[in-house]
């Protein structure tokens, strides 16, 4: 009834009138376009403003404190999308990509390319590690997105990094399916508990084992292994034929003290403990096996730490291409080569050479058992309420 009457009253003729609509939707479709439609809608309907857009070209230093580290950590955006996003702790020169600041993948797929608004930033330990870990929610490519970054203890630093786990947030993404918020993220996850305030070792490793089926379903096993010396066994995740992650529990707090910790293409006997000893092994062979890295290490502040190591070297490479050919391994070759053995010491303790082989060599005639996880998510469990 609108359009009649202003044909009405602006007497033009009908083509001149399509001709006008043809324009006006021309320029709704170029406002919504060109628009932030992400700072629009977020303003208009919830009433803030994100915290960091592309569109807007302005650097930010956003400042982000985290329980347990003095000093704040700085999440830095660009004011250009060829630039990076990246997180640096207190006046430390040294920082870490969150983002890369291209569409194209960094050499090592570690970090997403920038978001086009970043709406929350929360800090929360959703895998009960002990170790702080980052929540990003906001747009990529016109949709919602959450990046959820697992904090990573690093020996050489008093302050985490943080890698994407693109599948903790792919989980919890297809769960949530829509309006992200940190909190809902931060809920999925840990179900309301926090670490350091569990009951017990089984409320602890209960968690930590949803939080892995979540991540992984069945891809991984688990054990209860006393490694340690105490009463409280450390909880064992197997990423079979890989790799071990190991956690500890005491004074409601569970620990990851061992990250991914690899044991080479061999069966899961080349990963070893002593019970109660605090002992831990693992051998690694190369070359097929003419070469043997045996690392020895026990945990110590809460973290695995290697003491010693011994390299062995059995045949001799001639060419230096670290691959045993017909020659090498003849018996006219092998019987005039002597094992290259070398001995490492990575504790405060200072040993003679004849002492560190004297330490090392009765560290790897102990009695070991093989460390490795047998049992289903469901087993695991059902041994927690035992």
């Amino acid at each position: 009834m609108f359009f009649n009457e202003l044909k009405g009253k602006l007497k033009i003729n009908k083509i001149i009138f399509l001709v006008i609509i043809f324009f006006i939707l021309v320029a709704i479709i170029y406002f919504i376009k060109n628009i932030d439609n992400h700072r629009f809608i977020n303003s208009v309907f919830t009433g803030e403003d994100p915290i960091w857009t592309i569109v807007d070209g302005k650097p930010l230093e956003y400042d982000l404190a985290i329980t347990g580290y003095e000093g704040d950590f700085k999440i830095c955006f660009p004011g250009d999308c060829s630039e990076n996003i990246y997180i640096s702790y207190k006046e430390s020169e040294e920082s870490q990509y969150l983002f890369n600041g291209s569409e194209e993948y960094s050499p090592y797929e570690m970090w997403d390319y920038l978001p086009d608004y970043v709406s929350e930033i929360k800090s929360s330990d959703i895998n009960f590690d002990n170790i702080p870990d980052l929540i990003i929610t906001g747009f990529q490519d016109g949709a919602g997105k959450i990046w959820c970054f697992e904090g990573q203890f690093d020996y050489g630093k008093d302050y985490p990094t943080f890698l994407l786990s693109e599948i903790a947030s792919d989980a919890v993404m297809k769960y949530l399916k829509s309006d992200y918020k940190a909190d809902d993220v931060v809920n999925y996850f840990t179900k309301d508990y926090l670490n350091g305030k569990f009951k017990s070792y089984q409320e602890a490793y209960s968690s930590i084992v949803d939080y892995y089926v979540i991540c992984y379903k069945d891809g991984v096993k688990y054990d209860l292994h006393f490694l340690d010396g105490d009463d409280v066994p450390e909880l064992i995740i197997d990423y079979v034929g890989n790799a071990l992650d190991i956690y500890t529990f005491k004074e409601g707090t569970a620990y990851k003290v061992a990250d991914f910790i690899t044991y080479g293409p061999h069966d899961t006997s080349g990963f070893k403990y002593v019970p109660y000893d605090n002992t831990i092994y693992i051998c690694q062979l190369a070359c097929k096996d003419y070469r043997e890295l045996i690392n020895l290490g026990r945990i110590e502040n809460d973290k695995v730490k290697w003491c010693y190591t011994r390299y062995s070297n059995f045949w001799n490479d001639l060419d230096r291409d670290d691959v045993p050919d017909e020659e090498e391994l003849s018996d006219e070759v092998m019987e005039s080569f002597e094992p290259e053995i070398f001995y490492s010491n990575y504790t405060d303790d200072e040993l003679t050479d004849e002492q560190l082989k004297e330490e090392v060599d009765n560290l790897i005639e102990l009695d070991y058992l093989p460390l490795h996880g047998t049992h289903t998510s469901e087993e695991i469990k059902a041994n927690f309420s035992n």
